[in-house]
């Protein structure tokens, strides 16, 4: 490699790749700052149609400016024992990819969620009024910085409309995971495919998983086209439920008609997001960054992780471009003479899906690639042999998830059927066992509820009562607050409405001077290990109390 890079830019130390290229911290020698490169992979630098992806990439990101999105500094292209060096330069972003956030964290909250969409939605309405489409939205792709911004990057399979596309129509452009049902059939991508993909990445924050993950990018792709989505847990309110159902309509009209509405009705539902856990290396120099603004949606304070790329990351899902066929054609004119829709998407989308696996299969990765095995429910120890065997190294991360017993791997990233480099490292989400305690949530519930919302989370409620002006049967306290074990049992302390304002016709001497041994006693297990109350609760008024026989957790 050229000691600078373009005459100028030094490179330090490698921090990220992806299949096309490798990401370094370096140096800008002219304006002394620490910045991001991204340079093709030597193997790809000769082909014309790579290089053009990139330049494409510097050229549509650099005309966006927004505080939701990486800026791109300069774009240059060197050489090296004659074959060229292609290059671009950004920003050194301090913060995590949101894939990283989630594996830590296995789920986030509703409102954290929300802030996330906000952001992100914000970002792509500055991208779409330019014209712009980004075709892969996914969490690599979305960085949260230290001060609290979500940030989107990787333009690199981005489209500008008008423009001439570098993927000919009916490829197959995205990432499994995350393609729209138009994407999957071949056709092309327009500004609510992107918000298709958005909605992809709140309900992997909302439930820890993903709508229409299967065993095969093909498979996926398809489920994306004929699968209902699965419900989301019943603890989302409403509003964002709403909201989440229809980024993922299946057709293009059912969905919001602009990023601007999404961010505007996300902002409304946003908090913050907490730091996840994590410990920042060592670094030489300073990272920029683009000035902090205001935006939809908040701040997402708190967060330090080492710094990252802003192309792809290692251990991302791989980003399909895959051949067209004359199959796409030919569902088009399917679809402009009104055969069913659904049909037509399903016909288009097999043909295209089955051409992309012929063409990995004879284009595919050699003798240094593997293909990472299914590990997924596997303990931690069992899922390690068989990842060291396969000749990847593994990256452990504890996460609290419900319903997964301790050190089992509840998510494999890259996923399981990716063809990644030998040595490559392979991060698993490992169970810990524990849950976190929503105590907020259950505070203000009943107590039926509290223990609708506990029993999903494997966990066991048992109450005691207190006098309280909250209604009878309101929950006032949780115990434990934190995170518990899975199926061991929380502590619901529930209003009896004594403190409650008493109407002026009530006796004014009603409750005095009770016996304390009146007061509700904790209940006792029966032979069975049921919780039940040892007595019923005073009944003050005609209010709701709690039930006398609670759930338990299966």
């Amino acid at each position: 490699m050229p000691p600078l890079l373009g005459g100028r830019y030094r490179l330090d130390k490698l921090i990220g790749g992806g299949g096309m290229g490798e990401v370094w911290q370096g140096h800008d020698e002219v304006l002394d700052r620490s910045v991001a490169i991204k340079i093709i992979r030597p193997h790809l630098a000769d082909d014309e149609n790579v290089r053009a992806r990139l330049r494409v990439e510097a050229q549509l990101a650099g005309k966006l400016h927004h505080p939701g999105i990486v800026d791109v500094f300069d774009y240059g292209e060197d050489e090296e024992d004659g074959k060229p060096v292609p290059f671009l330069v950004m920003p050194l972003i301090d913060g995590a990819p949101l894939s990283a956030l989630l594996a830590e964290r296995g789920e986030l909250s509703t409102g954290e969620t929300m802030a996330i969409v906000s952001g992100i939605a914000a970002a792509l309405e500055v991208a779409h009024e330019a014209g712009i489409v980004h075709r892969d939205l996914k969490p690599g792709n979305i960085l949260v910085t230290p001060d609290g911004r979500v940030m989107l990057v990787d333009f690199g399979i981005a489209h500008a409309a008008g423009g001439e596309p570098l993927t000919q129509t009916g490829a197959l452009v995205g990432t499994a995971d995350y393609l729209s049902p138009e994407q999957a059939a071949g056709r092309t991508a327009t500004s609510v495919s992107d918000l298709y993909s958005l909605g992809v990445v709140a309900y992997a924050c909302l439930t820890g998983g993903l709508p229409f993950h299967r065993d095969s990018d093909i498979a996926t792709a398809l489920a994306h086209l004929q699968d209902d989505v699965p419900d989301l847990p019943e603890t989302v309110p409403d509003d964002a439920r709403t909201l989440v159902d229809a980024l993922l309509a299946k057709e293009p009209t059912a969905r919001p008609s602009s990023a601007h509405a999404v961010s505007v009705a996300a902002a409304a539902m946003a908090t913050s997001i907490p730091a996840p856990p994590g410990h920042a290396p060592e670094m030489s120099g300073e990272p920029t960054m683009p000035d902090a603004a205001a935006r939809p949606g908040g701040t997402l304070p708190g967060i330090v992780e080492r710094p990252v790329s802003v192309g792809a990351p290692a251990d991302d899902p791989a980003t399909l471009v895959t051949p067209p066929t004359s199959g796409s054609v030919v569902a088009a004119e399917h679809e402009r003479r009104r055969r069913p829709r659904r049909m037509v998407l399903l016909s288009s989308a097999l043909i295209v899906l089955v051409a992309a696996a012929l063409g990995w299969m004879l284009l595919g990765g050699g003798a240094d690639t593997v293909t990472v095995p299914n590990v997924d429910g596997k303990s931690q120890g069992a899922a390690t042999a068989l990842l060291e065997k396969a000749g990847l190294d593994v990256d452990i991360h504890k996460v609290n998830v419900a319903h997964a017993k301790a050190g089992e791997v509840v998510r494999q990233t890259p996923t399981a059927g990716t063809d990644v480099d030998k040595g490559a490292t392979i991060t698993l989400s490992v169970a810990t066992g524990r849950v976190r305690i929503p105590v907020d949530q259950l505070k203000r519930s009943t107590y039926d509820e509290a223990v609708a919302i506990l029993d999903k989370l494997g966990l066991e409620a048992e109450p005691t009562y207190a006098t309280d002006d909250a209604a009878a049967g309101t929950v006032i306290a949780v115990d434990p607050s934190g995170t518990a074990k899975i199926g061991s049992t929380v502590m619901l302390t529930v209003s009896n409405g004594f403190g409650a304002p008493k109407s002026s016709d009530e006796d004014k001497g009603k409750g005095k001077g009770k016996d304390p041994k009146d007061e509700k006693k904790p209940p006792a297990k029966d032979t069975k290990g049921s919780t039940k109350p040892t007595k019923e609760p005073p009944s003050p008024a005609p209010t709701t109390t709690p039930t006398e026989e609670p759930s338990t957790a299966p």
